[in-house]
């Protein structure tokens, strides 16, 4: 208990600390994904949700794929598929940080798409944001940033690395660091995230905005 009671207290604020650039600047990099789906499908619907139209279509796939299986299943599925997600930005990072920036601002871009389908459709803009995205988004959103923060680090310290600016022992306690901050936060978030997506998150929508339409 002290062990872990040290972990939580000391270690992860100190890796949250040596990253909180990093962070702010993801924060940032995904509202300006939001703000940017959202005018950019106002204006360009079309060409805008054609944009993410695979990503819309791999969510129906798995949405299908989920339905018939028991509850314990498709959080399970939720989860995993969102994991995967998170690690892939993670390992991405190697690559000089370029692609979990991208993955950041793409994240964001699809939320600001879809609220603002939503919205097109007569949907109550704020209802949907508030059932139908921040009960599982305020544990998901968190954990898909730190994936991105933690392989835009990654990537960056190689990058240094590279230059001749970094010593190999930095980027060995960065891949640590990673793993800390993966088994102890992220994975956890996701966790919650995907249960709540799949009870009090799908409860609401059909409570307050009623079935898919």
């Amino acid at each position: 208990m002290r062990a872990l009671a040290f972990l939580y207290r000391v270690h992860i604020p100190r890796i949250l600390r040596a990253g909180r650039r990093y962070i702010a600047f993801a924060t940032l990099l995904f509202v300006i994904g939001v703000l940017s789906g959202f005018w950019l499908y106002r204006f360009h619907p079309l060409p805008t949700f054609g944009a993410v139209q695979g990503i819309v279509e791999k969510f129906k796939h798995l949405g299908n794929r989920v339905e018939d299986l028991g509850m314990q299943e498709r959080i399970i599925a939720i989860f995993w598929n969102n994991l995967r997600a998170v690690l892939l930005c993670v390992a991405s990072g190697v690559a000089f940080g370029i692609f979990p920036i991208i993955a950041i601002f793409l994240n964001g871009f699809f939320i600001g798409v879809i609220s603002s389908n939503a919205a097109s459709r007569g949907l109550d803009i704020a209802a949907f944001l508030l059932v139908g995205v921040l009960p599982h988004g305020v544990f998901e959103i968190p954990a898909f940033i730190l994936g991105g923060v933690l392989g835009m680090r990654l990537g960056l310290n190689i990058l240094a690395y590279e230059r001749g600016r970094q010593q190999g022992r930095m980027i060995v306690r960065v891949v640590y660091d990673a793993i800390i901050i993966l088994l102890a936060l992220v994975i956890p978030l996701l966790f919650v995230a995907a249960l709540v997506e799949m009870t009090v998150t799908r409860f609401l929508v059909e409570w307050v905005l009623g079935p898919a339409r």
